[in-house]
């Protein structure tokens, strides 16, 4: 069992052969199973899981369950087991498992969107259950549900039983005529089904006239019968059981409490102990159940307790695991919280021991924590901790870390250690230092460690001040930092190790050593490959293709990223290949190739996770990028308002200065002058102490001087090109030298220096032709193709640069919104609007699929409701259809 899973919770509870028919209710949810939904909702006892349950055994198709707790109020774990249960139904697919594991975390439309891929891919209809939806409160699953029922797919229906209503769009769904409800009236008790109950269920022998009472003061509320029905079994027949009846009025309140006391009052007292004492625990078995109980009978009791009704129920087909009615459940616990509170922490003591026995760290810190054994906690965190460290896991380790006080952290190298990671994947670099501080000082007082953990502990600590000294700006430290951490820590160490390795090359990379740089990433990727983590492997390859890019090896990078994304994707990693995959739009908008930019954003879409960092920082930049090239500003200009909001709160200096000063140079393309202008005159750089992380920021500097109504600023600017040019050589940065030298040549057009300017794009042709560097040209605008015509009459490059020439023309009809045209049929989604065009190709069905990168048949389900929202009946129909409306060329 993985320690994140609970299987039990993805069991249909199994429903017992001697049920109550009630066909009514199976024909009207039957009927609504070519709806969208189906909602079972009513107050607790009137059966709604065991209603669900019995449907889905009865009906024809695949069906998958989840019990619902109120753990799973986190969007993350909602969804790892939204994940874990569509992913037991044949064909399925596993966007959104990888999009869990994904480097950090993820959107509820994200997760939403990865759900309904998955279940698109299924080749058949399935149901998903979403039993007890009322312990949900949180806003965010009620958006994800709404978005997954908003955007059902046509094999998915979903079940959802709640005790009340939740947050979600029925009146929407009940005007569609895609809803089917069974409320409190549907479920309760008739008159005909409380006498079956009754009589033939639970074997009374009552009279018409005292069914008939009963089913009144109950008003049909099954549980009511039940408890009323056990109490009697009890008594003394005829005139015991009329004076139960006589005396049996109040609200469902009382009579739950009366009736409950009364079966348990009923029970023998090694029952009545065991029905206590194991009211602490969720789930249960027989092996669960003794350890607590101490009673080694316990599969006897259970067996018991099974065949009585007792409320009990099944949660496996093998009956080997139990848990209690939720309201007897809630009885018990109060009646367990009357006895003194040591023998009740003894109890959660036993059981947290079983489950970390069982590798279940989950149940065993909330029974420790139940006991207030905060030590036990401790243990347990220091013992699963670095294995769960992964940006899909952080919201789990940190719930531990809060069972625990702030103190308890601070004070143990081990937990303070994991606090300082959490920040790191979270990129609050000031509480990653704080965190640092607390691990560094609580090691040097450790006095029960052993030298091996004081080795790790040591070396991790030395990775992260690494990577804080290269956040900061100090770079020869955070190299010295990370050597250091590299001798402490042994061979073994690989994960930690390769960690170390980014961290080095990044410093690196901050003092300008390019080459040593992606030496390094080469030998933290093998030490990723050695564990076989994708996450790691991605973002060590996207570090090496980013470090070859800035080299401006254009071709060698495109190379390694379409073979890395590549092998990847094909291995059903397509989250993990997210930011390889922006690095690679880097390049195909450098070669002014917009319509596979236009595409690759609209599918990474789904897979960017907002509010996170610079995965989100670089969609949303390339993003206005795309947009200001395409003409379309208005888009261009709320990616860029995004990106701001976006960048307002991280706490990473050097990362956000280089940021905004990106943000300021397509201000610029769509001509707002007064930001850029701004940000200008609060700048301040000193021409003597030029560092190589900087580059960003002094190239927007004499790009805005250019704009600047001042001789003295452009000069100033040009002299800064000049100083920075230096570094460049000293990095072996050819890619930042060609716009260093466009940047020259243009401000010295503007002093007039027409001679030095053309030299200067000389200069810049002559890098960029090897490499097809064409958007550094295009986005200086009509300036440059001055300058450019200008160097075709000097003879300098004339070939490429006639080519960049015929680059500057608009483009034509660019796929702002590739559903505009559509106002006649129902819009085609951006996976429909990416096949539509392979269909008037050659490629065949398997090819198409191959490409796109998914399976043949999702690509069928694609394809079927192309050929309904065009009502055409064929592929070469759909291609003509297509033409006439615009969709394709």
């Amino acid at each position: 069992m993985e320690t994140g899973i609970l299987q039990t919770k993805l069991f249909v509870p199994r429903t017992r052969g001697s049920l109550i028919a009630r066909p009514r209710l199976l024909a009207k949810l039957n009927a609504g199973l070519n709806r969208k939904v189906t909602l079972i909702a009513a107050p607790a006892g009137f059966g709604k899981t065991t209603l669900a349950s019995f449907w889905l055994s009865q009906i024809d198709r695949p069906s998958v369950w989840i019990s619902l707790d109120e753990d799973d109020n986190d969007l993350g774990r909602f969804f790892t087991y939204a994940a874990a249960a569509v992913e037991q139904v044949e064909g399925t697919g596993r966007n959104l498992y990888n999009l869990l594991q994904s480097p950090q975390r993820a959107t509820l439309k994200m997760l939403a969107s990865a759900l309904i891929n998955d279940c698109t891919a299924a080749p058949d209809p399935f149901l998903l259950a979403l039993d007890d939806y009322h312990v949900i409160s949180n806003n965010d699953i009620f958006d994800a549900t709404t978005f997954l029922i908003d955007h059902l797919p046509p094999q998915l229906h979903l079940l959802i039983t709640s005790r009340t209503d939740p947050l979600l769009p029925w009146p929407r769904l009940r005007a569609g005529r895609e809803l089917t409800e069974l409320r409190m009236g549907d479920l309760r008790f008739s008159d005909q089904e409380a006498a079956d109950y009754l009589r033939n269920l639970m074997g009374l022998e009552l009279s018409s006239e005292q069914v008939a009472a009963l089913e009144v003061r109950t008003e049909g509320w099954i549980a009511g019968l039940q408890m009323a029905a056990l109490s009697m079994q009890g008594l003394e027949k005829k005139d015991g059981i009329s004076a139960f009846i006589a005396d049996f009025t109040g609200s469902h309140r009382y009579i739950f409490d009366y009736l409950t006391d009364e079966v348990l009052r009923q029970r023998p007292p090694n029952t009545r102990a065991f029905l206590l004492e194991t009211s602490i625990l969720d789930s249960f078995n027989a092996s669960l159940c003794t350890a607590v109980t101490g009673q080694e009978d316990s599969g006897a009791i259970l067996d018991a307790l099974d065949r009585a009704n007792l409320f009990l129920l099944p949660l496996d087909e093998k009956r080997q695991w139990y848990r209690y009615h939720h309201l007897f459940a809630a009885f018990l616990e109060h009646r367990l919280a009357q006895r003194p509170k040591e023998e009740c922490d003894r109890l959660q003591q036993r059981a947290a021991q079983w489950f970390a026995a069982q590798g279940m760290p989950d149940q065993a810190i909330k029974h420790y924590n139940a006991s207030a054994d905060f030590k036990n906690i401790a243990r347990i965190i220091r013992q699963y901790g670095a294995e769960i460290l992964q940006p899909d896991q952080l919201n789990r380790l940190q719930d531990w870390l809060d069972a625990l006080s702030s103190e308890t952290i601070q004070a143990d190298p081990w937990l303070a250690m994991l606090q300082a990671w959490i920040y790191y994947y979270e990129q609050q670099t000031e509480q990653v230092a704080v965190w640092v501080e607390y691990a560094r000082q609580s090691l040097e007082e450790a006095v029960d460690l052993s030298q091996e953990e004081l080795a790790y502990l040591r070396g991790i600590l030395m990775s992260l001040r690494s990577w804080l000294a290269s956040q900061l700006g100090d770079f020869n430290n955070g190299v010295r930092l990370a050597e250091d951490a590299l001798a402490i820590l042994p061979e073994t160490a690989h994960v930690w190790r390769g960690i170390i390795y980014v961290f080095w090359g990044l410093s690196l990379f901050g003092l300008g050593r390019t080459a040593e740089a992606i030496a390094i990433y080469e030998k933290a990727l093998q030490y990723g490959d050695r564990v076989g983590n994708w996450i790691a492997t991605s973002a060590m390859n996207d570090a090496i293709a980013m470090t070859i890019i800035f080299r401006g090896l254009l071709n060698e990078g495109l190379f390694q990223l379409n073979k890395v994304v590549g092998v990847i994707m094909d291995a059903g990693q397509v989250a993990s290949a997210t930011n390889l995959r922006l690095t690679r739009l880097t390049i195909l908008y450098e070669r002014n190739d917009l319509q596979a930019v236009g595409s690759e954003l609209a599918e990474l879409r789904p897979f960017i996770r907002y509010g996170v960092g610079i995965e989100e920082m670089r969609y949303q930049y390339l993003t206005a990028k795309y947009y200001a090239s395409a003409g379309d500003n208005q888009t261009a200009l709320q990616a860029l308002t995004q990106l701001e909001d976006s960048i307002s709160s991280w706490t990473t200096p050097d990362e956000k200065a280089r940021a905004e000063a990106a943000i300021m140079r397509i201000y610029l393309r769509l001509d707002l002058l007064e930001k850029p202008f701004d940000w200008l005159s609060s700048f301040v750089v000193d021409p003597q102490n030029l560092t190589f992380v900087r580059i960003t920021e002094y190239l927007a500097v004499a790009d805005i001087a250019r704009f600047v109504d001042s001789a003295e600023t452009q000069q100033l600017a040009l002299e800064l090109m000049g100083a920075v040019l230096d570094l460049c050589d000293e990095a072996g940065a050819s890619g930042f030298k060609i716009e260093i030298y466009c940047l020259q040549a243009l401000l010295l057009a503007e002093a007039q220096d027409i001679q030095r300017a053309i030299s200067a794009i000389d200069r810049a042709l002559a890098l960029a032709e090897p490499e097809r560097y064409s958007r550094t040209f295009i986005d200086f605008g009509q300036p440059m193709a001055s300058l450019l015509n200008q160097a075709i009459m000097a003879n300098c490059h004339p070939q490429y640069a006639g080519f960049l020439l015929t680059q500057f023309a608009p483009e034509q009809d660019p796929p702002i919104n590739r559903n505009m045209k559509q106002n006649t049929i129902d819009p085609l989604s951006e996976r429909e609007m990416d096949v539509l065009p392979l269909l008037a190709t050659h490629l065949s069905g398997p090819e198409i699929a191959d490409q796109l990168h998914i399976s043949i048949n999702t690509l069928k389900t694609h394809t079927r409701n192309i050929y309904s929202k065009l009502n055409v009946n064929g592929r070469s129909d759909a291609v003509v259809k297509a033409r006439e409306l615009g969709l394709l060329a």
